[in-house]
């Protein structure tokens, strides 16, 4: 059975593709929000513990978080190439001088494009939580005896599916130090 077709004018279908193009903006911003956020989660994650332990290693981090709640645990972990990227750029800088990290953030701009600005990340939670501290250092490096540790993906939904793939993180320890 054939049905009837509405007939599309020119302006109706430029609206109908200017919709269509919002909609895919909207879905694009709610995507980099949700970025945003779990890479703020896992630096908040990691300063509470190094301001908690001043030094320590991600071995242990790991391990503490490992004992949590699935919800607890993805707040370091929200994804393997998220806490990857995180530590690979803690490591890249190595030492940290905090105050000045905080004037040279004060003397750039914010740029939205960017998903995963650590600088930013640790200066505005510095500057929220920890500005009553004194520390003057944050240190990471990795750990001199070739230790390896393994940190694997945790989803919440995994009993609901037949076949499950979980992405595994082999890394080197590292050692974090609040000075």
């Amino acid at each position: 059975m054939l049905k009837e077709q509405k007939l599309l004018t020119k302006e109706e279908e430029e609206e109908e593709t200017l919709m269509d193009i919002e909609e895919s903006e909207d879905k694009d911003l709610i995507v980099k929000q949700k970025n945003r956020e779990e890479y703020k989660s896992i630096v908040i994650t990691v300063l509470e513990f190094l301001v908690s332990n001043k030094d320590t290693d991600l071995k242990a981090l790991v391990q503490l978080f490992e004992s949590k709640s699935t919800e607890e645990y993805l707040k370091l972990v929200p994804s393997i190439r998220k806490f990857s990227e995180v530590f690979i750029e803690l490591l890249r800088i190595g030492t940290i001088e905090v105050q000045e990290m905080i004037r040279e953030q004060e003397n750039t701009y914010d740029n939205e494009e960017i998903e995963f600005d650590l600088r930013k990340l640790l200066v505005d939670e510095i500057q929220h939580k920890y500005s009553n501290n004194s520390f003057n250092t944050m240190n990471f490096y990795k750990c001199s005896d070739g230790e390896k540790i393994t940190i694997k993906e945790k989803t919440n939904n995994t009993s609901q599916q037949e076949f499950v793939t979980i992405e595994t993180l082999n890394c080197p320890n590292i050692i974090m130090k609040l000075e």
